[in-house]
């Protein structure tokens, strides 16, 4: 089995990158792999996000959003 996932951790210095770093070697498995990215503002500002037009108007969009808490923005 194969698995992929993604999980996003926002650090404001490398010396904090650092620490969740090893954060994760202390609780990562005993078997799998974790991969680690540094990528800065910059970077982060770059991605490209395609987004399809007809997935806003479909149905599906519509159920998705309609009793989602409202996101807290922090910066």
């Amino acid at each position: 089995m194969l698995q992929n996932s993604i999980y996003v951790r926002s650090c404001v210095t490398y010396d904090k990158t650092e620490q969740h770093i090893r954060n994760l070697k202390l609780i990562a498995p005993s078997t799998g792999s974790i991969v680690a990215f540094y990528i800065t503002d910059k970077q982060w500002g770059l991605a490209v996000c395609i987004d399809k037009y007809d997935y806003k108007q479909s149905k599906y969009k519509k159920k998705a959003g309609e009793n989602a808490e409202k996101q807290m923005t922090f910066w």
